[in-house]
């Protein structure tokens, strides 16, 4: 997984990650803090800041050590270095500590509280792991003009006990918790949502979508998802409109030949072969139907487009000039209603091409010219002229046009405007599809023009040789 991008769900949890740790600290922080202020205060420097300046004046001694126990604090015993008690607020006093080797230094105390651990270790045990420093006397040497004493202190209270532990444990079992929700809601509900719209739509529900809007990996991957499916649900309904077209194409041809057949069947001779002209042209008609769909699919199965050795190409040297003849020709041998101008320029170069495809996608653009100028009085232009490293080959009309809407889509195969979709123009769409399809495969470029109403122009620039 990449670290590159920071807005990547590894840095999302690297995140999370990190508010786990700065909480932990915050909170062991403010832990430390509280039994600072509290289990200090009536430590072994607080009290000997209290009573040692009294040393010299033993009645006001008294009074101060009663006051500390009074308000909570520590027993307390005071003692000079005679052994001699001065004052105290517990009977019976504390024990003076036998000092053989001499006096410790000054402050100095016998030993440390019960630690939190030992606290925890009465709480889940039932006893003291240290029995023996189970409030334990402590003392400290002080001193005041010139004289000098012990204090031997015991304290009350158990200290803080487990409480700062418990709490800081608590506390990271919620933050643990919390992160574990948020990683949950990053990774596991987006997950499960994929995992959803992938089983509906392989129920069949083709509208299943995950509608995810993220920018991480699991963002890439639901939007991955959602374009493969509208993909898909795109062409099974090109695949359903591709059934209908052929359907509807195929129906007038086969009825007409239907019914030449039932009339020769009845001894019918002279309408049977004056359908006979009929039947040749539905023939063709189904046999260019058939051929369209065969080199769409070839086409599209062989991989890129743009690349000519992936292409099914018989490629040649080809002159422009007769190509633009030719397809003249045929034109006017097809629609000998329909007035074509022609512009061919003299001397146009070779090219490099197949006649074949070439032949037949030049013969599409002329013939969707004709079947969307329904006024049979408009002309049908073709040129083809030559440039620099170039021919262009161009198709225009004044028929109907084509929609701003539609004209992204008319490549698209069997796309048809619905407004033009009638009887009279026929084809399943896929003239614009497969003329497209063989002048990229010859590493040309086919553009349209149009304007509602106003008619289309399409230009295909092809490289010269």
């Amino acid at each position: 997984m990449s670290l590159k991008k920071p807005t990547g769900l590894a840095w999302r949890l690297f995140g999370v990650g990190l508010a786990q740790l700065a909480l932990l600290v915050v909170a062991a922080l403010g832990v430390s803090l509280l039994v600072a202020r509290y289990w200090t205060r009536w430590d072994m420097g607080a009290v000997i800041e209290r009573v040692e300046p009294l040393l010299n004046h033993p009645a006001e001694l008294a009074q101060k050590v009663n006051e500390i126990r009074a308000a909570g604090g520590p027993e307390v015993s005071v003692y000079d270095d005679a052994r001699t008690l001065l004052a105290t607020n517990v009977e019976p006093p504390l024990s003076m500590p036998d000092w053989s080797k001499g006096p410790p230094p000054k402050g100095h105390p016998k030993g440390p509280p019960p630690t939190s651990v030992d606290q925890l270790g009465r709480l889940l045990f039932g006893k003291d792991p240290r029995p023996a420093m189970r409030r334990p006397d402590m003392f400290g040497r002080m001193g005041n003009e010139g004289r000098e004493g012990t204090l031997v202190m015991r304290r009350q209270d158990a200290g803080p006990g487990a409480w700062p532990l418990l709490f800081t444990l608590s506390f990271a079992f919620v933050v643990v918790g919390l992160g574990a929700l948020v990683t949950a809601r990053l990774t596991v509900r987006p997950l499960r949502r994929l995992a959803g719209a992938a089983s509906k739509f392989g129920q069949g529900d083709l509208a299943a979508r995950t509608e995810l809007r993220r920018s991480d990996e699991i963002g890439e991957v639901a939007r991955a998802f959602d374009d493969m499916a509208a993909r898909i649900q795109a062409l099974v309904r090109v695949e359903k409109e591709l059934m209908a077209n052929v359907a509807h194409e195929r129906r007038t041809p086969l009825s007409r030949i239907r019914v030449a057949g039932e009339s020769a069947e009845e001894g019918d001779a002279e309408t049977a072969r004056a359908s006979l002209g009929e039947i040749a042209v539905d023939l063709t008609e189904l046999e260019q139907l058939v051929n369209d769909v065969l080199t769409t699919t070839s086409l599209e199965l062989s991989g890129d487009r743009t690349a000519r050795a992936g292409l099914p190409l018989k490629l040649a040297a080809v002159s422009a000039q007769q190509v633009a003849d030719d397809a003249a020709q045929r034109f006017r041998a097809r629609f000998p209603g329909r007035t074509l101008a022609t512009r061919i320029e003299p001397g146009l170069p070779t090219l490099e091409a197949d006649a074949t495809l070439l032949r037949r996608a030049l013969d599409n653009l002329l013939e969707n010219a004709h079947k969307y100028s329904p006024n049979a009085g408009s002309a049908v232009h073709f040129s083809a002229s030559s440039g620099a490293g170039s021919t262009c080959f161009e198709v225009r009309d004044r028929g109907v046009g084509i929609d701003a809407e539609d004209l992204t889509r008319v490549f698209s195969p069997f796309f048809r405007a619905e407004r033009s979709r009638t009887r009279a123009a026929g084809g399943v769409g896929l003239g614009l599809t497969l003329a497209k399809q063989i002048v990229e495969a010859h590493g040309g470029t086919l553009q349209l023009e149009s304007a509602l109403g106003e008619g289309t122009t399409a230009s295909v620039l092809l490289p010269t040789s």
